[in-house]
């Protein structure tokens, strides 16, 4: 029998058809983890990379899938998000709910947002897909120190970080669900230039242990706030390059209650104690502020508040509010029996006094009816004032 061997040539050709067979194999092991990086790539305008895929389920009915080690950049219609990164990705669906964007369940673990100031892009209009059950938890925001000018003793403001979850039922057509969110310290100067372009805001606050928990649905939402202390702290410029700071009060314990219908929203702020620092350090226990705001005609908002401090036995604001061009529109306001000993320490009178703010066209008229009772000069009593003397006072200011 003779035995007739292959030949180099094709001893070589097929080894080398082999080897491209065994290459394309080991390739194709990849291809639904880059195909999926594709599609998410054109549906988030972003870079995307996903460090594993694992198809726990591909039956007829059910998509059963986990992205593990993803991390998504320069997504084009959210320029503030620099990056985000999550350790997994839990979904659920059909092959015909993926091809309707409908998701039975979709879960995030671990994900780490970076968060920074960016310009204002064109936003592309995207229907959301339909998530029957969304869960991000734990999630950590990251959010870059905001820009600024130096102060006169600067107070270097470092990253913001907060702790967040987030529960929703029925993403994408009637939302219910909830949200909280915690951190330690919380300045709002980062928070303000993720919106606002402003470098130097005339107002910031600081909170302290911050705990907020929102719940909601499709037409309302309910939410309570709190912290163990809240400053706020004036800037104001102090050369062309530096600004100044200024404490003007501090809330020990403040708490917020808020809910919102529609077209409506009530509100309720209180606190252990209120330190207005702007007015020599004067305390007041237990302060509380409740208020109401309503939709009017187009951009304008309607707002009651109603103040409640030790020595006054009455205050009320109202007005509305042009959101489009930030500004008041109209105003009106009163307060009865203001102590004026407590109000007023470095005027060195006791009594009391009522005040009354109305809007008269282009002007806010004030008038304020003073009730001296006694004048001191440190602790000495120098005048008493016979009962029922009163002292009024009116001017009127520009109101534009």
């Amino acid at each position: 029998m003779r035995i007739t061997w292959p030949s180099t040539q094709k001893v070589t050709a097929l080894g080398g058809v082999a080897l491209a067979l065994a290459v394309a194999l080991w390739l194709a092991r990849d291809l639904p983890r880059r195909s999926v990086e594709r599609f998410l790539e054109a549906q988030l305008g972003a870079r995307v990379e996903i460090g594993e895929l694992v198809l726990r389920d591909l039956s007829r009915d059910d998509v059963k899938a986990d992205l593990r080690a993803v991390r998504i950049t320069r997504i084009r219609d959210t320029p503030i998000v620099e990056e985000l990164r999550i350790a997994e990705i839990a979904l659920e669906s059909s092959w015909r709910g993926l091809f309707r964007s409908h998701l039975r369940s979709l879960t995030l673990r671990g994900l780490e947002a970076k968060l920074a100031p960016a310009p204002e892009v064109e936003r592309e209009e995207r229907p959301l897909p339909i998530i029957d059950r969304l869960v991000v938890e734990p999630a950590s925001l990251r959010i870059a120190a905001a820009p600024g000018r130096p102060t006169s003793e600067p107070t270097s403001e470092p990253a913001t970080e907060l702790q967040a979850s987030l529960r929703v039922e029925g993403f994408g057509q009637s939302p219910r669900g909830s949200l909280t969110v915690r951190s330690s310290r919380l300045p709002s100067a980062p928070l303000m230039a993720l919106t606002d372009d402003s470098a130097t805001p005339p107002l910031l606050a600081r909170l302290d242990d911050a705990h907020l928990e929102v719940s909601f649905d499709a037409t309302s939402a309910t939410v309570n706030a709190s912290a163990n202390r809240v400053q706020l702290i004036r800037r104001a410029p102090l050369t062309e390059q530096q600004t100044t700071e200024q404490q003007v009060l501090e809330l020990a314990s403040p708490r917020l209650e808020l809910d919102s219908q529609t077209e409506r929203i009530d509100f309720e702020l209180s606190a252990d104690q209120l330190e207005l620092t702007a007015l020599d350090g004067a305390q007041f226990a237990e302060p509380r502020l409740v208020g109401s705001m309503t939709q009017g005609s187009g951009e304008r908002l309607r707002f009651q508040l109603t103040p409640r401090l030790e020595g006054i036995d009455r205050a009320q604001l109202s007005g509305e509010w042009d959101r489009e061009q930030a500004r008041l529109v109209t105003v009106a306001g009163k307060l009865e029996a203001l102590d004026l000993a407590r109000w007023m320490p470095a005027a060195a009178v006791t009594g009391t006094a009522d005040a009354q703010l109305t809007h008269r066209g282009d002007v806010v008229g004030v008038t304020v009816t003073l009730r001296p009772q006694e004048l001191h000069s440190g602790s000495e009593r120098i005048l008493t004032l016979a009962e029922g003397a009163t002292v009024e006072l009116s001017t009127e200011l520009p109101f534009a």
